[in-house]
């Protein structure tokens, strides 16, 4: 069965807001309404849409030949698709403005990482350790992102959990694409950077240490056991969800 990357990349957002609320609950430093947590979702859900709508776009070519899910092939009036993408992009511009003035600033710089990571003369995905620099770097601004929809200071977000999260994305990106070809300055590069942060922050941050336990060992099996073959990640990124989860109502 085709990979609906759309949704994919809906359930990867969904995922990754609701560890971050995960982290600073546990961490007791923060506390929302609970309709400042579903908003902050929507708004961000909406405002980073149009990013998918771009990257089908631009690699529409290469879907077809490979014949891989692509909402512009799968859309047949373009005049709606470009419709979608522009009400997108105005919406999450607008709603992000009423939530934090600064969060358009956010957004506008992830719109251009997401540019210069798909787009050609750039086009650095296809540009190893690039690759997963950028990749580091736009998962850092989506929770600088989020944590301005809770209208909230940057202070508020451990810096250790940051670069732990940021390079644990860069790191599984250069594992996911090594059944295609294998980077392995990428891997244990951002490998490194993972393990030394994961240590730092289960070390410093006891709250939150059966949060990001498994993460090590995770990494390690994966390492291991698909060195040649493609990884199912959204299997595991939905089971360690459901596992964040059940800490969260447990601790």
């Amino acid at each position: 069965m085709k990979e609906v990357k759309y949704l994919s990349h809906l359930s990867r957002n969904f995922y990754l807001y609701f560890i971050l609320f995960f982290t600073l609950r546990l961490l007791n430093i923060i506390s929302l309404k609970p309709n400042q947590v579903i908003v902050g979702l929507i708004v961000f859900i909406i405002s980073y849409s149009p990013v998918y709508f771009l990257n089908d776009y631009v690699d529409k070519n290469e879907d077809k030949k490979l014949k891989r899910a692509n909402l512009y092939l799968s859309i047949s009036n373009k005049i709606v698709y470009w419709g979608i993408f522009f009400f997108l992009i105005l919406s999450g511009l607008l709603l992000s403005l009423n939530l934090n003035p600064i969060s358009p600033l956010i957004l506008v710089t992830l719109y251009f990482l997401n540019y210069i990571y798909s787009f050609p003369p750039f086009r650095f995905r296809n540009i190893y350790f690039l690759r997963e620099l950028l990749i580091s770097i736009i998962y850092s601004f989506k929770w600088l992102l989020i944590i301005s929809y809770w209208n909230l200071s940057f202070y508020y977000l451990p810096l250790p959990i940051l670069i732990m999260a940021s390079s644990f994305a860069s790191m599984n990106l250069s594992l996911y694409k090594r059944h295609l070809k294998r980077n392995r300055y990428s891997e244990y590069f951002f490998g490194l950077i993972f393990i030394i942060f994961w240590f730092f922050t289960i070390g410093i941050y006891k709250k939150v240490l059966l949060l990001f336990l498994p993460l090590l060992p995770v990494v390690i099996y994966l390492w291991f056991r698909y060195k040649k073959s493609h990884i199912p990640i959204g299997f595991y990124q939905t089971l360690y969800f459901i596992y964040a989860l059940i800490i969260y109502l447990i601790v």
